[in-house]
């Protein structure tokens, strides 16, 4: 589509210039240029391909914005990031104590706000300077840690049946579910933060004696439709319990996060 000559009429000496005007004027011409150009309007002598007509002076360059908010502002896209190394330093800890939810099973968790918690280094508010569509890409490693079987070091046990009960229980720990994490999206409608299915990963138990299978990474991209404004983007993990006094897990460590959000205007 071309420039609409309305918004770019002519202005003759002693003409009133609104700023209004001069912002409208602006906005159309940025439209042209990202998107509402096509290759039959520019070739240069039949050669589009060939003809590098677009120089360095013709490219704005993005903004590039460090702490608190990490992000890079550009013209076709803005993209807001997180990182937490593998360092111990950087590490979230998720406890027992600190909201976790005591039921048998996952079913109505979604329905408990404060089941879900998010995790340091993956949650962002992102200004969206027009309704976009967002790509959502995080990934974590998660381990749990601390928990007890009730038999101790196996290597102290005398009895043969008590070792093979042990491996047995143990085994068993290792294929509990013990949380779920998923992403949450708050485009600022009123009706608050609603759950990404698709984005639902589940950690499971590594038993007292750590079965290092169960230290696993985990990932996902989803894309998500965001409205002009601020958008609250955070990926969350619930914690679960099935009892006050359940042993069998103890601490949820999470580990090199990453979690970037791409919002895609052009």
């Amino acid at each position: 589509m071309p420039v609409n000559p309305t918004i770019f009429s002519n202005v003759s000496p002693g003409d009133t210039i609104e700023a209004e005007d001069i912002k409208n004027r602006m906005l159309e011409l940025q439209r042209f240029l990202n998107g509402g150009i096509v290759p039959r309007k520019i070739t240069a002598g039949g050669d589009f391909e060939n003809s590098a007509f677009i120089k360095t002076q013709h490219i704005e360059k993005p903004e590039f914005y460090g702490s608190p908010h990490p992000r890079v502002e550009a013209i076709s896209s803005d993209t807001v990031f997180r990182k937490r190394t593998n360092n111990r330093l950087d590490r979230y800890y998720r406890h027992e104590q600190t909201g976790s939810v005591s039921q048998e099973s996952f079913a109505g968790a979604a329905d408990k706000p404060t089941a879900w918690q998010p995790i340091e280094g993956m949650s962002s508010t992102v200004f969206a300077r027009e309704d976009c569509t967002a790509l959502v890409i995080g990934s974590f490693y998660v381990q749990d840690s601390g928990g007890s079987d009730g038999f101790g070091n196996v290597d102290t046990l005398d009895s043969g049946p008590f070792r093979q009960q042990a491996a047995f229980e143990r085994c068993q720990l290792a294929g509990r579910i013990i949380c779920e994490t998923a992403l949450f999206l708050d485009i600022g409608d009123g009706n608050g933060a609603t759950l990404q299915d698709r984005t639902k990963r589940r950690v499971y138990s590594r038993g007292e004696q750590s079965y290092n299978c169960r230290r696993m990474n985990h990932s996902f991209t989803i894309p998500v439709d965001l409205k002009k404004g601020h958008n609250k983007l955070s990926y969350r993990t619930y914690y679960r319990l099935k009892r006050r006094d359940d042993f069998n897990v103890k601490h949820i460590f999470f580990d090199a996060r990453n979690f970037v959000v791409d919002c895609l205007y052009r």
